[in-house]
């Protein structure tokens, strides 16, 4: 049960994360609102998408979809975490996805128009997979067992 600050209960109400007490930094701009929650912008933050090297213009798809038009080659800067499972395509090519900063993604881009893809696919999922499929085939002989016993035991009038 959530709780306010004198101890009485507040039913039907979610916690909040207050990101300053009193008034709001001159940097965030509120862009939605409702009875539910409420959602910024915080001026300034970085695109994310960039790049570096040659002059690009960038179109953004979806959010793990982009296409470039570059003067020459280029960088291509993806403010999402670096870690294996990620995997990018130039023009339906697999490319090697680097780090930046340390902990982001970056890919080279060919001069010229490219239409650059990115996805995810956890690591070592196939063996989830594996393991989904056992389970349904246990539930399934279970099933059958269940059902063939019971079938077993209806005595039928004669």
């Amino acid at each position: 049960t959530l709780s306010s600050n004198t101890g009485e209960d507040i039913a039907g109400h979610m916690p909040q994360i207050l990101l300053a007490t009193g008034q709001v930094p001159k940097d965030l701009v509120p862009v939605y609102a409702d009875s539910v929650m409420e959602i910024w912008h915080l001026s300034g933050a970085s695109s994310f998408y960039k790049t570096t090297g040659s002059k690009c213009i960038l179109t953004l798809i979806r959010r793990n979809s982009v296409t470039a038009s570059c003067t020459g080659t280029a960088t291509l800067q993806r403010q999402q975490l670096f870690m294996p499972g990620w995997h990018a395509s130039v023009n339906d090519h697999s490319v090697p996805i680097s780090t930046h900063g340390a902990i982001m993604q970056s890919i080279l881009l060919p001069a010229g128009r490219s239409t650059i893809n990115f996805h995810f696919t956890p690591p070592r999922i196939i063996f989830a997979w594996i393991a989904f499929w056992i389970g349904i085939s246990c539930l399934a002989t279970a099933i059958v067992v269940l059902l063939s016993r019971l079938r077993a035991q209806i005595v039928y009038p004669s």
